[in-house]
């Protein structure tokens, strides 16, 4: 015989017969807590998991605008350097 938890059914998988299997009410209440304490357990899971993936998905934006900083940087500071090499340059040009 093979029991069903979710249906309190035993069926029988050589003959087909089928038992309902009766049980107190006692029993009913604490299956029910424990599938209650079960979906708040995963339920507590599944919303530390979710805390923890935006806080990875956070962390890679930041990241993302740091290098877009640090290019935006480095781009201003070769253009200046370039200009400065020009000016440089002219200056040569005009007083040699």
């Amino acid at each position: 015989m093979t029991f069903d938890n979710d249906n309190s059914i035993s069926f029988c998988p050589y003959c087909g017969s089928k038992e309902i299997i009766t049980e107190s009410d006692y029993v009913k209440v604490e299956q029910i807590k424990n599938k209650r304490i079960e979906n708040i357990a995963y339920n507590k899971n599944q919303n530390e998991l979710d805390i923890e993936k935006q806080k990875l998905e956070y962390e890679l934006k930041k990241k993302k605008i740091e290098n877009q900083d640090q290019t935006k940087t480095f781009l201003i500071i070769e253009g200046s350097f370039i200009i400065l090499i020009i000016i440089g340059i002219v200056l040569y040009k005009i007083f040699c």
